[in-house]
Protein backbone atom coordinates (compact mmCIF):
# COMPACT_ATOMS: atom_id res chain seq x y z
CA UNK A 1 0.00 0.00 0.00
CA UNK A 2 2.85 1.97 0.53
CA UNK A 3 4.51 1.56 -2.60
CA UNK A 4 1.03 2.18 -4.33
CA UNK A 5 0.90 5.67 -2.57
CA UNK A 6 4.52 6.78 -3.18
CA UNK A 7 3.79 5.89 -6.30
CA UNK A 8 0.88 8.10 -6.63
CA UNK A 9 2.76 10.84 -5.12
CA UNK A 10 5.33 10.94 -7.53
CA UNK A 11 2.93 10.79 -10.80
CA UNK A 12 1.42 13.61 -9.35
CA UNK A 13 4.77 15.85 -8.94
CA UNK A 14 5.26 14.79 -12.66
CA UNK A 15 2.20 15.95 -13.76
CA UNK A 16 1.67 19.10 -11.61
CA UNK A 17 5.00 19.81 -13.48
CA UNK A 18 3.26 19.61 -16.68
CA UNK A 19 4.99 16.48 -18.00
CA UNK A 20 3.01 13.64 -17.17
CA UNK A 21 3.90 10.66 -15.81
CA UNK A 22 3.77 6.89 -16.45
CA UNK A 23 5.10 4.42 -13.35
CA UNK A 24 4.79 0.91 -12.80
CA UNK A 25 4.30 -0.22 -9.61
CA UNK A 26 4.62 -4.48 -9.66
CA UNK A 27 7.01 -7.22 -10.24
CA UNK A 28 7.14 -9.67 -12.84
CA UNK A 29 6.53 -13.43 -11.88
CA UNK A 30 7.52 -16.58 -13.60
CA UNK A 31 4.91 -19.08 -14.26
CA UNK A 32 5.20 -22.24 -16.12
CA UNK A 33 3.89 -23.02 -19.75
CA UNK A 34 4.72 -26.89 -20.11
CA UNK A 35 5.23 -29.74 -17.77
CA UNK A 36 7.34 -33.27 -18.36
CA UNK A 37 4.51 -35.64 -17.90
CA UNK A 38 4.48 -37.70 -14.45
CA UNK A 39 6.05 -41.04 -14.58
CA UNK A 40 4.77 -43.89 -13.07
CA UNK A 41 7.09 -46.97 -12.24
CA UNK A 42 6.22 -50.50 -11.12
CA UNK A 43 9.04 -53.09 -10.05
CA UNK A 44 8.89 -55.88 -7.80
CA UNK A 45 5.74 -54.44 -6.51
CA UNK A 46 7.18 -51.41 -5.56
CA UNK A 47 5.64 -48.18 -6.87
CA UNK A 48 8.09 -44.98 -7.73
CA UNK A 49 6.27 -41.81 -8.90
CA UNK A 50 8.11 -39.18 -10.51
CA UNK A 51 6.13 -36.19 -10.67
CA UNK A 52 5.69 -33.64 -13.76
CA UNK A 53 7.94 -30.61 -13.67
CA UNK A 54 7.83 -27.40 -15.22
CA UNK A 55 9.93 -27.02 -18.35
CA UNK A 56 9.14 -23.57 -19.99
CA UNK A 57 8.53 -20.58 -18.20
CA UNK A 58 6.53 -17.31 -19.30
CA UNK A 59 7.49 -13.83 -17.06
CA UNK A 60 4.19 -12.04 -16.21
CA UNK A 61 4.37 -8.56 -15.06
CA UNK A 62 2.19 -8.63 -11.70
CA UNK A 63 0.48 -5.00 -10.20
CA UNK A 64 -0.30 -2.01 -12.50
CA UNK A 65 0.35 0.61 -14.63
CA UNK A 66 -0.06 4.33 -13.03
CA UNK A 67 -0.50 7.00 -15.53
CA UNK A 68 -1.08 10.22 -14.71
CA UNK A 69 -2.03 13.02 -17.26
CA UNK A 70 -1.20 17.14 -17.12
CA UNK A 71 -4.03 18.73 -15.27
CA UNK A 72 -5.09 22.14 -16.15
CA UNK A 73 -6.83 24.01 -13.39
CA UNK A 74 -9.32 26.47 -13.78
CA UNK A 75 -9.44 28.63 -10.90
CA UNK A 76 -13.01 30.35 -9.43
CA UNK A 77 -12.68 32.91 -6.60
CA UNK A 78 -15.93 33.61 -5.37
CA UNK A 79 -18.05 32.72 -8.38
CA UNK A 80 -15.88 34.67 -10.38
CA UNK A 81 -13.65 32.98 -13.23
CA UNK A 82 -10.51 34.15 -13.26
CA UNK A 83 -9.46 35.99 -16.93
CA UNK A 84 -6.14 34.61 -18.28
CA UNK A 85 -3.52 36.99 -18.91
CA UNK A 86 -3.35 36.69 -22.74
CA UNK A 87 -0.90 40.59 -24.07
CA UNK A 88 0.30 41.32 -20.35
CA UNK A 89 -0.86 42.93 -17.32
CA UNK A 90 1.00 45.13 -15.28
CA UNK A 91 1.52 45.73 -11.24
CA UNK A 92 3.62 47.87 -8.96
CA UNK A 93 6.68 45.54 -7.98
CA UNK A 94 9.10 46.52 -4.94
CA UNK A 95 9.70 50.60 -5.28
CA UNK A 96 6.44 51.35 -7.06
CA UNK A 97 8.47 49.95 -10.42
CA UNK A 98 5.98 48.83 -12.52
CA UNK A 99 6.30 44.82 -13.52
CA UNK A 100 4.50 43.23 -17.03
CA UNK A 101 3.14 39.82 -16.50
CA UNK A 102 2.88 37.27 -19.18
CA UNK A 103 0.98 34.07 -19.46
CA UNK A 104 3.18 31.65 -19.21
CA UNK A 105 6.56 33.14 -18.11
CA UNK A 106 7.53 33.50 -14.59
CA UNK A 107 8.23 37.25 -13.44
CA UNK A 108 10.34 38.05 -10.10
CA UNK A 109 8.69 40.40 -7.52
CA UNK A 110 10.58 41.15 -4.05
CA UNK A 111 13.13 38.65 -5.42
CA UNK A 112 10.76 35.91 -5.10
CA UNK A 113 9.90 34.48 -8.42
CA UNK A 114 5.71 34.10 -9.56
CA UNK A 115 3.84 32.55 -11.65
CA UNK A 116 0.82 34.44 -13.10
CA UNK A 117 -2.50 32.89 -12.53
CA UNK A 118 -5.20 35.54 -14.08
CA UNK A 119 -6.62 38.53 -13.02
CA UNK A 120 -10.10 39.78 -11.15
CA UNK A 121 -11.27 43.00 -10.91
CA UNK A 122 -8.33 44.84 -10.47
CA UNK A 123 -6.41 42.80 -8.93
CA UNK A 124 -3.86 40.12 -10.22
CA UNK A 125 -3.82 36.46 -8.99
CA UNK A 126 -0.40 34.99 -8.83
CA UNK A 127 0.96 31.32 -7.50
CA UNK A 128 4.39 31.35 -5.88
CA UNK A 129 6.77 29.31 -7.85
CA UNK A 130 8.42 27.96 -5.34
CA UNK A 131 5.96 26.94 -2.41
CA UNK A 132 2.85 26.88 -4.63
CA UNK A 133 0.97 29.60 -2.41
CA UNK A 134 -1.61 32.22 -3.93
CA UNK A 135 -1.52 35.48 -3.39
CA UNK A 136 -2.69 38.79 -4.97
CA UNK A 137 -1.63 42.20 -5.91
CA UNK A 138 -3.18 45.71 -7.11
CA UNK A 139 -2.95 45.84 -11.03
CA UNK A 140 -1.01 49.02 -11.74
CA UNK A 141 -2.76 52.56 -13.45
Amino acid sequence: MRMMLMAFLLGCLAAWAGDGAFIVVGEEHRYPTSWTKPVFIIQNGVVTYIPSVPQDWETVMVGFDLRIESVTVKMFMADHELTVITVGAKVLGPGGKPVLLTKGKTARLGGQVFEPLGVLGRRVYLRHVRTGKLCSVPLAG
